[in-house]
């Protein structure tokens, strides 16, 4: 049955098809829409059925899709599908989709499948629906428990071909399910337009997964989709999933705003270990119309990503996603990136964007180490960085160590954007070791944008060989704004760091981690595979500047009022007598030339400068 009407109410037990199931027996509901409106001020309200009242009462909802809108003007329970089970009466909900619409006014119980369980349970299988349907989301139900789970998807990962290749639904066995161009699943038995044929499209592969097993190796992209689906309902605690090779999602298409014919369904909270072993992943492209924790995970929790490379690849947060990364959205609690590589592009449209990672949050330690983002970051967002975009509450402790950022890192807006973390909030702890930035970061109109963190707010951070070059920001020194760190950011001029300078300049590790590279800045080890300086016999501490005369002294003295010679070495190699020099220019300030400090390091090496 097609039900598109009106249901105006004023009291208890509305629906769309039946007000109230009542007494012993059971009501079942089968391949039928609701694509009406169910409006009113009343009680226990959903598109198929107001409520189930009785003991001996069973509800059977199956193959099932609510395309209408359920609404109240007061505060009150409403479900998509149930408004409300009572007493000691029975629901099963299968194969069903709910892409409409439920609200209510000031509150109320407003749930996409089941307005209130009343302390009971409901059956689920193969139930799904669209983020945008409730503002509340998980679990779908309210005041109950489930056998099974509601599986929420963004709008975009249900219209066409994604319907098909993201949901369960009984797309072939049964003369229910089918694929219309630029149309949510729709039902065989109402829908009069063209369809799609579904053997031309390829479906997810979860034949590889084994609850019993504790390890898994993936190779295609049909199998990665299926790990995508799975971790919807499953974080794979306990559980390892590598990549047997490396996987292009769409091999035809350049990153880009404009839709492949794959769309990643962003995998769901993540408690497992997922393991690149090297392999490359292309292709993945997120562009999300709303929701929080978008990236080709949503959210590690307890979970762990590592040898992974990410390339030709787009992710675009939505105006309200807070928690957008190539990598991740979110980190909840603890979680661990390890060895990672995104060339991604990433699109900042809200809150709390990074190039690999979002945001931190939660109690526990999130740890990102051994990351290079080469990507580029830009949007209208605020907090936005090449690596982790925030790190939030009291309780989150970031380390983020040996990572560089060379991609570009931008916002359209006055806006907090830093190098390598974009802002620390509250009493959380951000340390910064062993990194460099090179790339680009900017914001419009004169945001707070930072080599190292765009913002402390007003606390502390912890820096230990932490380098920037003079071009990646226009700020400059200190590397960070409003806070006292632990540590410094090093300024160098791009030349400086290149080749063998990068060795000579920082305190990188060089025999482990990184690697000097000609007409490059120092690289990391574990992506870089052309050929790297031999630094054997290269002296580390080789001055920028040697100074022996008093001539070269002065002349030093004068080059300063217009260079702040930043992290550059000066190196004084022998006594100096200044008696014969009148009104020595001091080296560094020079009001009118607008540069007023010295950021370089002047080594005496014992030697005397006399009559100054």
């Amino acid at each position: 049955m097609y039900c598109a009407a009106t249901v105006s109410h004023a009291y208890f037990n509305n629906g769309g098809f039946v007000g109230r199931a009542t007494g012993d027996g059971t009501l079942v509901i089968t391949n039928s829409e609701f694509a009406g409106r169910v409006t009113g001020t009343g009680y226990n309200n959903a598109g198929f059925v107001g409520a189930s009242i009785h003991d001996g009462t069973t509800v059977r909802i199956e193959h099932c899709r609510m395309s209408g809108v359920i609404e109240t003007t007061e505060m009150r329970t409403e479900g998509g599908i149930l408004g409300n089970r009572m007493n000691g009466s029975k629901v099963a909900v299968i194969d069903t989709l709910e892409v409409g619409r439920v609200v209510t006014a000031g509150g109320g119980q407003t749930f996409v499948i089941v307005g209130n369980l009343n302390g009971g349970s409901i059956d689920l299988s193969n139930v799904y629906a669209s983020s945008e349907s409730c503002t509340i989301g998980a679990p779908g139900y309210g005041k109950g428990t489930s056998s099974g789970t509601v599986v929420f998807l963004p709008e975009s990962f249900l219209l066409g071909k994604e319907g098909y290749k993201n949901t369960e639904l009984d797309f072939t066995e049964h003369p229910y399910w089918a694929v219309a161009e630029g149309e949510f699943p729709v039902l065989k038995a109402f829908y009069t337009g063209s369809t799609v044929d579904v053997s031309t499209i390829g479906k997810p592969d979860t034949s590889w997964y084994d609850e019993s097993a504790s390890e898994y190796v993936i190779t295609t992209a049909e199998q990665l989709i299926g790990f995508a689906n799975l971790s919807k309902t499953n974080t794979f605690a306990g559980k390892t999933v590598k990549l047997g090779a490396d996987i292009d999602m769409n091999p035809e298409w350049a990153a880009g705003a404009e839709a492949p014919e794959t769309v990643w369904p962003i995998a769901g909270t993540f408690s497992g270990v997922f393991d690149g072993q090297g392999h490359t992943l292309k292709g993945i492209y997120v562009k999300a119309v709303s929701g929080d924790n978008v990236g080709f995970i949503s959210i590690l929790e307890g979970g762990t990503v590592k040898n992974l490379r990410m390339e030709n690849s787009y992710i675009e947060g939505s105006a309200s996603t807070n928690g957008t990364g190539s990598i991740a959205g979110t980190v909840n609690g603890s979680g661990t990136i390890d060895t990672v590589y995104s060339s991604a592009t990433v699109i900042q449209a809200y809150y709390n964007t990074g190039g690999i990672l979002g945001r931190a949050i939660g109690t526990g330690t999130t740890e990102v180490r051994n990351v290079w983002y080469a990507g580029t970051l830009s949007g209208s967002g605020r907090n936005g960085a090449g690596i982790v975009g925030a790190c939030v509450n009291d309780g989150t402790v970031l380390t983020i160590t040996d990572g560089l950022v060379t991609g570009s890192v931008s916002a359209s807006i006055m806006a907090t954007t830093g190098g390598i973390l974009g802002h620390r909030f509250n009493g959380s702890q951000a340390t910064l070791t062993d990194c460099l930035v090179s790339g680009r970061v900017t914001s419009a109109g004169g945001g707070q944008t930072y080599a190292a963190i765009g913002s402390l707010d007003g606390k502390s951070a912890t820096f230990t060989h932490v380098y920037a070059t003079t071009e990646s920001t226009d700020a400059g020194a200190p590397g960070y704004y409003n806070g006292t760190p632990s540590g410094t950011v090093s300024f160098y001029q791009e030349a400086k760091l290149t080749g063998v300078g990068g060795y000579q300049r920082t305190e990188l590790d060089f025999e482990n981690t990184w690697v000097a590279v000609e007409n490059s800045v120092p690289l990391l080890k574990s992506f870089y595979s052309g050929e790297s300086l031999d630094l054997t016999d290269v002296d580390r501490t080789a001055p920028d500047y040697e100074i022996g005369t008093v001539e070269e002294l002065l002349a030093f003295a004068e080059e300063a009022k217009t260079n702040r010679f930043a992290g550059a070495l000066i190196v004084l190699k022998a006594d100096l007598d200044l008696s014969g020099v009148e009104n020595f220019p001091m080296i560094g300030p020079d009001v009118s030339s607008g540069w007023n400090w010295f950021q370089g390091s002047f080594d005496g090496q014992g030697h005397t400068i006399r009559n100054l």
